[in-house]
């Protein structure tokens, strides 16, 4: 690796540029000099949280997909970036890739340490039933505050004053409820993760933008303690800039390929000509 007399001078920027794991005990760092060369840091103690990150994701894909389930790194990497202090991270992955497991296993991990529940806003009703049986398959107490089930939103309410749900879920609109809204500021000061789901819906450059999601997102993103994570499926280039830039300047993103390759696409020749 190339040396730069300013990295001898103790003349480098504060952040690494790549982290390679090295085993379960070391890691190595290569930092940006000032004059623009990379340098070799050394090798470091690992941080505990990624430690803790491993643990709570293992413990999660266990519970949802059996004891041969394994976590991949950049799903470790993901949940370790939202359990830092009010980290701002954009996950952009194919259906399939786990999204919502790391998003319980982040909860899970900051529970674990004291920290609020997690306030999932998801556009349809239909996936946050299956998020909150995803949740509850994972080990977290969730619940949902929907139009269907208003008879619930008391003993739901009194249940987060007693600090016994980890996962609240709600559609943007639920929001926007005068009911609701007048318990958010209250909520909103004690969540230690907001999940906004299908984050597309936040971009102008996105096919099913939805202002009142943009609207209500933006609302969520005001918080100074919690940590924000946003996830999608489908987000081109300009859609991720767009989110990312909503995020903040600080977002970490995690992108992979958005390729199906379950899927095929075939032309078969007719036997006769239209």
């Amino acid at each position: 690796m190339i040396s730069s007399p300013n990295c001898n001078l103790g003349r480098r920027t504060n952040r690494p540029i790549s982290i390679w794991y090295i085993g379960a005990r070391t890691r190595s760092l290569e930092w940006q000099c000032n004059d623009g060369t990379a340098c070799d840091a050394g090798s470091v103690p690992p941080d505990p949280s990624t430690s803790l990150a491993t643990a709570h994701l293992s413990s999660v894909l266990e519970r949802l997909a059996g004891a041969d389930a394994v976590p991949r790194a950049d799903q470790v990497e993901a949940v370790h970036a939202i359990i830092q202090p009010a980290a701002r991270v954009l996950v952009v992955q194919a259906t399939g890739w786990g999204k919502s497991a790391v998003y319980w296993a982040a909860t899970s991990a900051m529970r674990s340490t004291g920290a609020g529940p997690t306030l999932v806003v998801s556009p349809l009703l239909a996936l946050m039933r299956d998020q909150v049986s995803a949740a509850q398959r994972s080990g977290l107490r969730a619940a949902t505050v929907n139009s269907t089930n208003l008879d619930e939103w008391d003993p739901i309410f009194a249940a987060l004053d007693a600090d016994e749900i980890d996962v609240l879920l709600v559609s943007p609109e639920r929001l926007g409820n005068p009911r609701f809204a007048a318990r958010l500021d209250e909520l909103m000061a004690r969540v230690g993760l907001v999940v906004i789901d299908e984050a597309h819906c936040i971009s102008d450059w996105g096919f099913d933008f939805r202002p009142d999601y943009q609207r209500l997102a933006r609302a969520l993103l005001s918080t100074p303690t919690a940590s924000v994570l946003a996830t999608t499926a489908t987000a081109n280039r300009r859609v991720t800039a767009d989110v990312e830039a909503q995020l903040g300047a600080r977002t970490v993103t995690f992108r992979g390929t958005l390729a199906r390759t379950s899927l095929r696409l075939s032309v078969v020749s007719g036997l006769s000509p239209l």
